[in-house]
């Protein structure tokens, strides 16, 4: 006869005052809303050794009766197998590595999550992340597929919770490069146009600044200020400086001898306060071919300076307007 399993958990600290719902879904994310619903309707899951309703908050040291069906949908989440040289390419994309989380230097053309047309994504390879935790990385923002640079992902749920929160309040400064189509005509501005994406009129705010220019190319410092889909992409579009590479958005601009073959736009660096109040701020190398290509145009990005972006809310504002 099969041994009936099942697993009595103790309330982490990082879930007191979450719902029974939130608590399921985070543990075990491989099994369906619907499932976890119906079991509690049922009284198989169960807190305190009592029925409960999926919106019951929880307490500290409460202790939830979790069955065995949930744990063989984790159990099923099987672990794919990479050969030790694409391991050790990938681990090289650590920048930065602690307790709470690791930043990665994302190559470009690699999507963050999955889809039915993906082969790979970020989200694939978590199991390389995890390095010697049990837990599921968790990855906390995006780029987009065809930008470069800069990604954090949190080691543990509790400090994916911290990141979300400074993300969502705009707590972390988010800086990239970008080669453009063009000379940029306003040296210093910000791009205050609204983005649709999905029916919806979004509000989207740039801060950018010209580094340096030639007779066709500018180098910009660009900080968002809100996180639209190609909000930056976009932005540039409207300025009639696309960036070069750039397929969707590109204007049927040329890039003369320039490599145009990946979107020269690169996630350079994030600063943010960790849970402690230390400053943090990382900085991720450009690839290759954005190198060769600012080494064409003898564009130097490392003469960026930290307070390039000082007084900037008193920039010209460029609107739909202007």
């Amino acid at each position: 006869m099969e041994k009936k399993i099942e697993l009595l958990q103790t309330i982490e600290d990082h879930f007191i005052n979450k719902r029974l719902d939130y608590w399921l879904r985070k543990k075990y994310p491989d099994s369906s809303f619907n499932l976890i619903c119906k079991l509690i309707r049922k009284g198989v899951i169960r807190v305190n050794g009592s029925r409960a309703t999926q919106s019951i908050v929880l307490s500290k040291n409460d202790k939830i009766k979790v069955p065995k069906v949930l744990i063989d949908n984790k159990k099923q989440d099987l672990e794919q197998t990479f050969s030790k040289r694409f391991r050790d390419k990938v681990l090289k994309w650590i920048i930065f590595c602690n307790k709470d989380f690791i930043a990665i230097n994302k190559p470009s053309k690699l999507s963050v999550q999955g889809g039915s047309k993906i082969k790979m994504s970020l989200d694939s390879l978590y199991q390389i992340f995890k390095l010697d935790y049990q837990e599921k990385p968790k990855l906390v923002h995006r780029i987009d597929k065809d930008t470069s640079g800069l990604l954090l992902i949190s080691r543990t749920l509790e400090y994916a919770q911290y990141l979300t929160k400074l993300f969502k309040n705009r707590k972390i400064q988010k800086t990239y490069i970008a080669i453009t189509s063009g000379q940029v005509k306003i040296d210093k501005a910000i791009i205050n146009i609204s983005i649709k994406h999905k029916d919806k009129i979004l509000n989207a705010k740039t801060y950018y600044r010209v580094l340096t220019k030639s007779k066709n190319h500018s180098l910009l410092i660009i900080r968002p200020d809100t996180g639209r889909k190609h909000q930056i992409r976009k932005h540039l579009m409207y300025l009639n400086n696309p960036l070069v590479g750039d397929k969707k958005y590109n204007n049927e601009k040329t890039s003369g001898d320039l490599n145009s073959d990946f979107l020269n736009l690169h996630s350079y660096s994030l600063s943010f306060q960790d849970k402690n109040g230390g400053d943090i701020t990382l900085t991720a190398k450009p690839p290759c071919e954005m190198l060769q290509n600012l080494k064409k145009l003898d564009f130097n990005f490392k003469t960026m300076k930290s307070d390039y972006f000082l007084n900037s809310k008193k920039w010209l504002t460029i609107n739909e307007d202007f």
